[in-house]
């Protein structure tokens, strides 16, 4: 951890939080949960139903919270209306605890019906004190340097019919080398086949001038009868310190190898496919975990419904995948492939 930044006083915490883009904002409080000791994950964009975080512990007992990120100015308190709408998150199987977390205030009603409710609530100043608390000025900064980056518009396609038959043509989805650490769910495996700390000026991949970070090398095995696409920044990547980072996509990808993907990466059923991405870092550390959830509504088309006609462990078992990283296993995985660092 670093050491507290005196700059970064409550002020400015709330007032940089209060700037982030929703999205980020949700992630921000899952990795602050992290740090308090939570399994957190950010759910998908869609069908969430109130839901924007999960959080989870097994030690000394099992307990799971629900999370709702609501990022409002200061002076837009959250009233009771809106605490009406999120009276059932408590209600739901297997919850312990549902919390609602603003960077706004609540009004006197809204706090009523927290308390009729049994929901608990973290206003705008109490989210910044929590930061200081946890010396976890840092985990703002990161956040504000990342959403103030200028995002790409466009993404280059990777669905064209000669990149399709080359898929295509890719040997049948059986297994996975075994020296190689995979996680799998019910539709679909994925293999770490390399990473590697890679600093470079002008790369000839990637959206930036400079890569200082991570580069992570995947392998994709289809087990599903439908075409299958994972969003990179739904990846998520767990130091042994449980800090958590996003693994982000290359967009300048002229030069990324033959067969290999990054912005979208997508395969067809029964086959395989290779795709990579990055974390950037300014220094080393050691990758812990790996966490994939699929965005809910790729989930539709194999149920035919809504997920919440489905049974949340039958639901959990198609989406989710995790690769755990022994000190044994990371000695074992080897760096890039060779035809990817050449392309960095």
């Amino acid at each position: 951890m670093t050491e507290k930044n005196d700059e970064w006083d409550e002020s400015r915490i709330l007032s940089t939080l209060i700037e982030l883009k929703p999205r980020a904002f949700e992630k921000f409080v899952r990795d602050l949960w992290s740090l308090q000791g939570w399994d957190a994950e950010v759910t998908a964009r869609s069908g969430d139903k109130g839901i924007d975080v999960i959080a989870t512990q097994s030690f000394p007992y099992e307990k799971k919270v629900l999370i709702q990120a609501k990022k409002n100015s200061e002076d837009n308190n959250i009233g009771g209306a809106t605490m009406q709408k999120y009276a059932s998150l408590k209600q739901r199987d297997n919850v312990d605890e549902a919390i609602i977390v603003t960077t706004g205030r609540f009004t006197p009603q809204a706090k009523e019906i927290g308390v009729d409710f049994n929901l608990k609530i973290v206003s705008g100043p109490t989210l910044a004190q929590l930061v200081t608390d946890l010396s976890a000025e840092h985990l703002v900064e990161a956040y504000a340097e990342k959403d103030g980056e200028e995002q790409p518009t466009t993404q280059p396609s990777t669905t064209d019919q000669s990149f399709k038959e080359a898929l295509s043509d890719d040997s049948p989805a059986v297994d996975f080398d075994r020296a190689r650490v995979r996680g799998a769910c019910e539709d679909f495996q994925l293999e770490l086949l390399g990473y590697e700390y890679v600093r470079t000026d002008n790369p000839d991949i990637g959206s930036i001038d400079r890569i200082e970070g991570f580069v992570l090398a995947f392998e994709l095995l289809n087990n599903a009868d439908r075409e299958i696409e994972l969003f990179l920044d739904d990846i998520v990547v767990i130091s042994d310190e449980r800090y958590s980072y996003d693994l982000e996509q290359f967009v300048k990808t002229k030069y990324m190898p033959e067969n290999w993907q990054s912005t979208l990466p997508s395969c067809f059923p029964k086959t395989k496919a290779k795709f990579a991405g990055y974390i950037p870092s300014s220094s080393e550390f050691e990758i812990a975990k790996i966490r994939y959830s699929s965005p809910y509504q790729q989930l539709l088309p194999a149920f035919n419904g809504m997920p919440d006609d489905v049974p949340s462990d039958q639901l959990m078992e198609q989406r989710d995948v995790e690769i755990s990283l022994s000190e044994e296993e990371r000695s074992k995985i080897e760096s890039l492939p060779p035809v990817l660092s050449d392309s960095i």
